[in-house]
């Protein structure tokens, strides 16, 4: 099931690239497919790896500088005071002439430079130091949704973004919290803060600490899971072991080998278990699916629910018997049902919420045509899904 969730996250993943590319934003792009690669290994991401290189190669021989340290609200560079190099094109500039259409807002470029700004994870989430849970999530809510990559567009917003997140992540997790209040911003145990230029700490969100999760991860918990509590512990549980799974392939086949067969152990004490059972209490009297020795279709008279029985079951049970049978059967259909009923609304409303925090209608729009097979199944039987 997590490597199904990995897959479906990489597609996603794969489209918001091509809208990155589309915009002309190769940072996102590059960002968005090198993660899509990471949840899905077979996934195919020649094109971006193409335009990239594309690039690369227009960069080295154009005009354009990358000792740039951010871009200002105009969307142009500000360069270094040193004489452009020269090229052999007759039109050096050509690639860099047109000037990007502005589309975030003043607002939008001061939040980002006051994260920017802070060294103090209380000032990036705008608490005090004796802000509970809930003032921190509160504060975190309104921050994220308004400085995440795919709604703020203003310069820098991907950092200013992580560094919120991991302020969050720090914050959020009591032996962090405690450890962070003692040592200060400036905790050197993990490596000196690295300032830009102009004093900025943009280039180590986690300046000395690390939060368990990265930006878009935390992100994910709050609005990928919908209203429901148990749908974020899902989330959370489902990045984590993606992460796990990441580092594990890093670390070489040998440990990956040995933790696919350490993956195994829990199903097999589970069929050992089972056979135990049937051999101590008995085979059951049916199956919903067919499968040997349950190879005769019958029918309950109720619903018309239908399942399968072996080739003695007429003669063994009768009466009240088939009576009690049946009933049992149409219980355990209904559950059947249910369940996935529940997993169907669940996905339905994880697009729902993510698509109504990232103000995405294309999301919406997929979300609204999910077909919910079992849960008009259950409505159709009876009458409730």
């Amino acid at each position: 099931m997590v490597y199904a969730a990995n897959k479906e996250d990489a597609k996603m993943c794969v489209q918001k690239a091509r809208q990155a590319l589309r915009d002309k934003d190769f940072e996102k792009m590059e960002r968005l497919a090198a993660k899509a690669k990471r949840l899905d290994h077979d996934v195919d991401i020649s094109e971006f790896t193409k335009v990239k290189t594309d690039t690369a190669q227009s960069e080295e021989t154009g005009d354009y500088s990358h000792h740039d340290h951010y871009e200002d609200v105009s969307g142009l560079r500000s360069r270094p005071n040193k004489k452009p190099s020269r090229s052999k094109s007759p039109h050096p500039t050509k690639t860099r002439s047109k000037s990007r259409v502005k589309d975030w807002t003043d607002e939008d470029v001061k939040e980002v430079d006051r994260i920017r700004h802070c060294k103090d994870y209380y000032q990036i989430l705008k608490v005090t130091k004796d802000a509970d849970s809930s003032k921190l999530k509160k504060s975190y809510r309104l921050l994220a949704l308004k400085l995440h990559p795919d709604k703020c567009k203003a310069p820098n917003a991907t950092e200013a973004f992580k560094a919120l997140g991991n302020a969050y992540g720090v914050l959020s997790d009591t032996d962090k919290r405690r450890r962070y209040d003692m040592v200060g911003p400036e905790d050197n145990s993990h490596g000196t803060p690295s300032r830009g230029h102009n004093n900025f700490y943009d280039h180590d969100p986690n300046r000395g600490f690390d939060g368990e999760f990265s930006a878009e991860e935390i992100f994910n918990m709050f609005f990928g899971g919908g209203p429901f509590g148990n749908n974020t512990h899902v989330r959370r549980n489902q990045h984590f072991t993606q992460r796990r799974q990441y580092h594990a392939h890093e670390g070489g086949e040998e440990h990956g080998n040995l933790g696919s067969l350490m993956n195994l152990v829990p199903l097999l004490l589970f069929l050992i278990i089972t056979a135990f059972l049937q051999i101590y209490f008995g085979q059951p009297s049916f199956s919903l699916e067919r499968r040997d020795p349950y190879i005769y279709e019958r029918i309950t008279r109720n619903h018309q629910v239908p399942y399968y029985v072996k080739r003695d079951f007429v003669s063994q049970y009768g009466g009240s018997k088939l009576y009690q049978v049946e009933s049992q059967v149409e219980s355990d259909f209904i559950n059947y049902l249910r369940q996935e009923c529940y997993r169907e609304n669940n996905k339905v409303q994880q697009m729902y919420w993510r698509a109504s925090a990232l103000r995405d209608q294309e999301m919406k729009k997929r979300a609204d045509n999910i077909k919910m097979p079992n849960c008009e199944k259950l409505n159709a039987m009876y009458g409730t899904s």
